[in-house]
């Protein structure tokens, strides 16, 4: 039976932020764009991104967690799923298996998915898992993100250096920012007279003072990018998004996880890490009254500076680790296998 649509199985919430959601969307909404597939989302989705994702033509199903998810898509016709959770299990993966053809997008290696015919893992450490899925699209070369993110990519990689007199720096922790750590980082930066600061998120006390703009959501990740010159991130998805733009960034990372793979990422001139030295040292108990994973102030600013003045080997790793037009060109090569039916895609 011939597949001629894509089901998202994913969750997008306060509780699990927005990374894995955006991650999804990028991919499944070039498919849509480019490929005509039709699109349906089941999982755990604020009603904010159930909104945007039916502006954008997407059909969207609530379901209050990953089990009912995967229940409610055995009745489908044969279709591509295309599944993005940490709670993602074996179990999981046999009972679609037996009912659709299955597309995975992972981080850690966690399970080797025999059962997917695609895995994708974007990270600079995926080639060092033994996944067992028939196709395999690993590393940043397939990172998926917003595609107007290449027009910034663009002009970052062709600029030799900051034009602006001030300093505009992006706080943009995550979706679920653990730690609360986002405004006192905003606060950090604004002491100088000559930064500006923007801090995404949705947070209850934010300081109130003139060099600090507080943007609770966007849609639209890039116009923020266009006009930013360094990211403080919280190791999840935004330093991808970061050095794929080529913009000097620093992380804090908010998990034991996180933090490991962004020592990775910094090894290969991507980011600049925040904080232990070595990852037993992480400590996330906020009564300690101490600055989460053990950095400092000064660290941090030291790190800041580190990064905006080694900009140049930003933009050399950028242009090795990354491809233009990244999700494109993973959407195309879905839709040759699963859509066209090709089994051996370049």
């Amino acid at each position: 039976m011939k597949i001629d649509s894509l089901v998202v199985l994913c969750d997008g919430n306060k509780k699990v932020g927005l990374g894995h959601f955006y991650r999804c969307l990028h991919l499944s909404h070039s498919l849509f764009k480019h490929f005509s597939i039709p699109i349906l989302w089941v999982g755990d989705i604020d009603n904010e991104q159930i909104r945007y994702l039916k502006y954008l033509g997407h059909q969207c199903n609530y379901s209050e967690n990953l089990d009912c998810s995967v229940s409610r898509i055995t009745s489908l016709s044969k279709r591509l799923v295309l599944v993005d959770s940490y709670f993602l299990t074996v179990a999981h993966l046999d009972v679609i298996n037996k009912h659709h053809e299955l597309c995975v997008i992972d981080d850690f290696g966690c399970l080797d998915l025999s059962s997917a015919s695609t895995a994708i893992n974007f990270t600079v450490d995926a080639s060092k898992y033994n996944y067992k899925a028939q196709t395999k699209l690993l590393g940043p070369q397939y990172f998926l993100c917003d595609s107007r993110l290449d027009n910034v990519r663009d002009k970052n990689i062709k600029r030799h250096q900051k034009t602006e007199e001030k300093l505009r720096v992006l706080i943009a922790i995550g979706g679920h920012d653990r730690l609360t750590i986002g405004p006192d980082v905003a606060s950090l930066f604004a002491k100088s007279n000559t930064t500006e600061v923007t801090l995404l998120g949705r947070y209850n006390l934010i300081t109130n003072k003139p060099n600090i703009r507080s943007i609770e959501f966007t849609n639209s990740i890039s116009s923020l990018y266009h006009h930013t010159d360094l990211v403080v991130s919280g190791g999840g998805l935004t330093k991808y998004e970061s050095a794929y733009c080529a913009i000097p960034n620093i992380v804090l990372a908010q998990t034991s996880e996180q933090y490991k793979e962004s020592l990775s990422f910094a090894k290969n001139g991507l980011c600049i890490t925040v904080g232990a030295s070595k990852v037993e040292r992480l400590s996330t108990t906020k009564a300690a009254k101490a600055h989460p994973f053990n950095w400092s102030v000064k660290e941090l600013f030291d790190k800041a500076d580190k990064a905006l003045k080694t900009r140049k080997t930003l933009v050399t790793a950028s242009r090795h680790h990354f491809r233009n037009n990244s999700t494109f060109n993973s959407a195309k090569t879905i839709y040759i296998k699963h859509f066209l039916g090709v089994k051996e895609v370049e």
